[in-house]
């Protein structure tokens, strides 16, 4: 909250919920670990970025809460496929072997 209050952008959407899943057996808890962690770098060069992981009833993936406002500049974090393309490009770069599904949500829509 303090970058928006810093940057006058206290508006709009506060949270980014991005989502990335795996299909049944195609991850383990550690693999799942190192996505985040690299993921969580690469959106975190501009945006304050947590992550958190899970598995319910068989499905392993990760939740990504992302401050919409960029602490460097003020810029916001559009929910575009243009965001959402850039980190799948860079998660595809280093990890070719996954089978990604990924998807943007509401803050509240927790039901994966």
């Amino acid at each position: 909250m303090k970058i928006k209050q810093i940057f006058g952008k206290n508006e709009r959407k506060q949270i980014e919920h991005i989502i990335i899943g795996f299909h049944s057996n195609e991850a383990t808890y550690l693999d799942a670990l190192c996505i985040a962690q690299k993921c969580a770098l690469f959106i975190g060069k501009r945006f304050q970025v947590c992550f958190a992981i899970h598995k319910k009833q068989s499905y392993l993936h990760i939740h990504f809460a992302v401050n919409t406002v960029s602490y460097l500049d003020g810029r916001r974090f559009y929910d575009t496929y243009g965001e959402l393309n850039s980190i799948e490009k860079h998660l595809q770069s280093l990890f070719p072997d996954f089978k990604w599904h990924y998807r943007y949500s509401a803050p509240g829509d927790l039901e994966l």
